[in-house]
């Protein structure tokens, strides 16, 4: 048994030795504009932002002036781990710093981390941040700035849980020990409602306690040290039903209290005593309007905003400071986004329903005569909008996607309504969206003689006004690489249509015998078809339009040198003719109109289906009036030079003497050597499972009998696989998925019910399978697991029996790895997948290779040896770092450094150098000796003109 399990051990291990290290093939980010921000002494502004960039999402922030200038040519990197880190909260400090605060979720459980950190975003506490507690859940938590430059944090776990609490000073260390103190801890129930500080020193808790059939609300005053020394801080409480009401302030010594009930609003103020300022609540009629919220202003009035009407109308109440009313004004929104209000210092209001703004003075009077627009892309719909108010300006930020670019913009409204940043406000962040579609025929890859190439469809370009996110609006893009996987085209891929996004569908894919891809699609304006190729280069050889077609049903396949282009022509009434054209290094060989390959006849309808060692393949629907109609399987057989053969004295000749299903009739081709192997389902009205297979001869003849080989397991069959030696398919049942395989002479080589190579234990879906080219196999597949599916794959011998002692996991990042393709050259598999690590919905696409479980010696199984980088130390560094690397022959070599957004940085090698290791120190400046800003940067070596390696750098100041 030991020896089984040693064995088993042993196989895994080597299976893991075998994998290479994964790779981005479509990046996918997500820009996150947080809510806080900040004014700093100077009068200028902290803006916060999270990139959600590949593996995490990491803390960002840039700096604005009073005037709305970007002071920070780059952003600011905070906070960044190869975990997510949520920002939580932003707290001003009394020694004119701020505090961030951020969750770091691994798997199931998560810690909370502070910072601090300078008006000008330098870091001031460890790179890794102070932990705050283990305990702290910031839905039940609060932060408040103390006296001495650091924080107070109160929490609670949950409902009936102690309220706990602790300080720390401006270095980030604990003032109340070691572990949290309990302010609050009864027998009864009790709830944190919300914390805030005292102008003259210590805290309020303000908290629910729940007693059998009621419940009760007070407010707790603690003294600086954790300290209770008043159980009712605020007794204003007992002008509202059941002590209920939110509390908010303090702003010049003063709270306000308010309640909001379905027909009005209720509100109160209270000093620092907690005595009430009025001996009564002032109580407002919300008039079947909306409540949208209210405000403490600077000078103790009162602003509350009621929302209604179809298009938005928002009436903005004003009283003074002793609740008396003052004014109201009326304004209409064309928008039903979010609403938001800010105060400028000298007493304007600027109202907003993004991404439209009013602004009033303090009087009530409008300084525009309608709601202004901070951008015209209305209809990316502007969200997360921000506002950043001065006296005679509003600075407004917003997240926006456009053309599949995802940017935080910044937009400057006058009070003269006039827009300094142009009509759209400019871009302080943009990175590409993930959203690429993970359909059949959406992502796809191939083998390029010795090169992959991955090609999927996603939408950059929208071109409606409506909606930016129209279905089918799609685009075609592609990446190549080389044999040591490094990418030989643009980031993020190569658009198919430089001329625009229009593609509905990809019909085919087709690799000719010179390694070219050939591609047919349609488009979504005038649902035309086109073809087009990409060579063994990345370049296209139909120029940039490709070649139109028209909008019939077109195939492609090739014999030799030749591509063979197949569609069919409208011909009288209900029947159609098939029409051909032959091209050889991309040029067309028949006339420009093709040649009619096969004529009509009545009542004759057919559907183009697959080409293979000269064998087009095609069904014939016959129907007629009051007769019994019926569809036949059939084929044209073309020579070497795109001739016609007539067999059976017919241009076209029948594949099977039964009629055949007119839906989903071909499963698969394949080549057996010169003959040609084909899976049809058959037209059985008992059930939709049952399967022939036939091998057909070069001369037309059917060599598996004249009914070839029935197949029916009860359930569907998928990839088939034709090998020189077997026809090989999967069949899936009760038992997971099972491999079938039968030889050249039609007898199966597999057991009855076949071998089980993915185990329904494993819940498997969308498998792939396919060959190298020592005759053995790879089989991926993905377990269902809702939003943590992962790749797995299984490697299978000559015969089809598992290699692998069980399936092996190719990629268990977080959230969901989807729809795996493969394609082969030699001995080594390329696997690509749609991946959404970086989060649910953020879906770009990764990949990696394996080798065969009995790997010969070519190519790709020893790497070409090319210029490497080996890594960098310190990473991550501040100031400078050490860059290593490696070339594999003398010559030119170039080092160079971008950020994230992909702009070149600095140069720090272009020159020759010998064969061997070598190392480059980057001192954090830029080409002009500038420092740049923490986060994320490459270095990128090339050698020989060719980029090589590119590695990542993290820069933590």
């Amino acid at each position: 048994m030991k020896r089984i399990v040693l064995i088993v051990c042993l196989l895994l291990c080597i299976a893991t030795c075998l994998l290479a290290d994964e790779f981005i093939i479509r990046q996918a980010d997500e820009l996150t504009l947080e809510q806080f921000s900040f004014q700093t002494a100077d009068g200028g502004w902290l803006v916060f932002f999270s990139d959600n960039s590949t593996l995490s999402k990491n803390i960002y922030c840039h700096k604005l002036s009073a005037a709305g200038e970007l002071l920070t040519d780059e952003a600011i990197l905070l906070a960044h781990k190869e975990i997510d880190q949520k920002l939580l909260d932003v707290v001003p400090t009394s020694d004119g710093n701020f505090i961030i605060i951020w969750k770091e979720i691994i798997s199931t459980k998560s810690h909370d981390y502070m910072q601090k950190v300078t008006p000008e975003g330098q870091c001031l506490w460890p790179d890794e941040g102070v932990l705050l507690s283990d305990q702290f859940t910031y839905a039940k938590g609060k932060i408040l700035a103390n006296d001495n430059g650091g924080i107070i944090a109160v929490f609670q776990n949950r409902w009936a849980n102690p309220i706990f609490g602790q300080n720390f000073d401006s270095g980030g260390n604990k003032l109340w020990g070691e572990t949290e103190i309990a302010l609050v801890e009864m027998d009864d129930m009790v709830e944190m409602k919300n914390v805030l500080s005292c102008p003259g020193g210590g805290f309020l808790v303000h908290i629910c306690i729940g007693t059998p059939g009621s419940y009760q609300y007070k407010v707790l005053k603690f003294s600086d040290a954790g300290v209770l020394i008043d159980d009712d801080a605020i007794p204003a409480l007992n002008l509202f039903d059941g002590r209920y009401a939110d509390i908010t302030g303090p702003v010049n010594g003063e709270y306000l209290l308010y309640t909001v009930s379905e027909d009005s609003l209720k509100i109160s103020k209270t000093g620092t005593n907690g005595e009430a300022l009025f001996t009564q609540n002032l109580e407002c009629d919300l008039l079947f309007q909306r409540f949208s919220g209210i405000w403490l202003l600077r000078d103790g009035r009162v602003a509350y905003v009621l929302a209604g009407g179809y298009n938005l109308t928002l009436t903005l109440h004003m009283l003074s400071a002793d609740l008396q009313p003052l004014w109201n004004a009326v304004e209409q929104y064309p928008s039903d986004g979010k609403i938001l209000m800010a105060e400028s210092p000298d007493g304007k209001i600027l109202l907003a329903v993004e991404p439209y703004v009013q602004i009033f003075d303090a009087a009530g009077g409008k300084l525009f005569t309608q709601s202004l627009a901070v951008t015209d892309e209305l209809y990316t719909h502007p969200k997360y909008m921000v506002v950043l108010p001065a006296n005679d300006r509003g600075i407004f930020l917003w997240h926006d996607i456009l053309n599949r670019r995802q940017m935080i913009k910044m937009q400057v409204l006058n009070t003269d309504g006039t827009l300094v940043h142009g009509s759209s406000g400019i871009a302080l962040e943009d990175r590409l969206a993930g959203v690429c579609d993970g359909a059949r025929w959406r992502h796809q890859c191939f083998s390029l003689g010795n090169r992959f190439l991955s090609i999927w469809m996603e939408r950059r370009h929208e071109t409606s006004l409506t909606d930016g996110y129209q279905y089918g609006m799609s685009g075609i893009y592609y990446q190549l690489f080389d044999a040591n996987m490094q990418p030989l085209l643009e980031l993020n891929g190569r658009s198919l249509q430089p001329l625009g996004d229009d593609v509905l569908d990809v019909l085919q894919f087709m690799v000719d015998n010179d390694s070219r891809l050939y591609i047919l699609y349609t488009t979504l304006s005038g649902g035309r078809t086109f073809l087009q190729a990409i060579d063994y280069h990345g370049n296209l050889c139909f120029g940039e339009s490709g070649i139109m077609l028209g909008n019939q049903n077109h195939i492609i396949g090739c014999v030799d040198q030749a591509v063979y282009l197949f569609w069919l022509a409208a011909a009288s009434g209900f029947s159609n003719k098939i029409m051909g054209q032959k091209y050889i290094n991309c040029q067309a060989q028949w006339n420009p109109q093709g040649e009619l390959l096969l004529p009509h006849k009545v009542n004759h309808c057919y559907t183009l289906l697959g080409f293979k060692n000269g064998l087009l393949i095609f069904s014939d629907h016959y129907s007629a009036y009051m007769e019994e109609s019926f569809t036949r399987l059939k084929a044209l057989l073309l020579d070497a030079h795109g001739v016609i053969t007539a067999t059976g004295g017919s241009n076209d000749f029948p594949l099977s003497s039964m009629d055949v299903s007119q839906e989903n009739t071909l499963i698969g081709t394949g080549g057996m050597g010169d003959d040609c192997c084909l899976i049809f389902r058959s037209n059985n009205p008992e059930t939709s499972s049952s399967y022939i297979m036939q091998k057909i001869s070069p001369q037309g003849d059917r060599m598996w009998g004249e009914d070839g080989i029935s197949f029916d397991v009860g359930g569907s069959i998928s990839n088939p696989l034709v090998k020189d030696d077997a026809l090989i398919f999967l069949a899936q049942n009760d038992a997971g998925y099972n491999l079938h395989s039968v030889d050249t002479q039609g007898s199966f080589q597999t057991p009855e019910a076949g071998i089980n190579i993915i185990p329904a234990a494993y819940e498997p879906m969308q498998p792939i399978l396919k060959s190298f080219d020592d005759g053995s196999m790879i089989c991926s597949f993905v377990p269902y697991h809702v939003f943590e599916s992962d790749i797995y794959y299984r490697r299978l011998d000559a015969n089809g029996n598992p290699a692998d002692a069980a399936p092996v996991v190719l990629c268990d990042a977080r959230n969901a790895q989807l729809h795996p393709r493969i394609t082969t050259t030699s001995n080594t598999a390329f696997i690509s997948w749609i991946d959404q690590r970086a989060g649910r919905d953020i879906t770009g696409i990764w990949g990696n290779t394996v080798r065969s479980s009995t790997p010969n010696d070519d190519a790709l199984q020893t790497p070409v040896q090319q210029a490497q980088i080996i890594g960098n130390y310190p990473n991550p560094f501040n100031p400078s770092t050490t860059i290593s690397y490696h070339l594999a022959a003398e010559g030119m070599a170039k080092l160079d450094i971008y950020n994230i957004k992909g702009q070149m940085v600095d140069t720090l090698v272009n020159e020759p150098k010998a064969r061997g290791k070598h190392q480059a120190v980057w001192d954090g400046k830029d080409f002009e000796g500038r420092a740049v800003a923490s986060g994320i940067y490459f270095v990128r070596l090339s050698s020989a003109g060719k980029s090589s390696s590119t590695h990542k750098m993290v820069l933590m100041k």
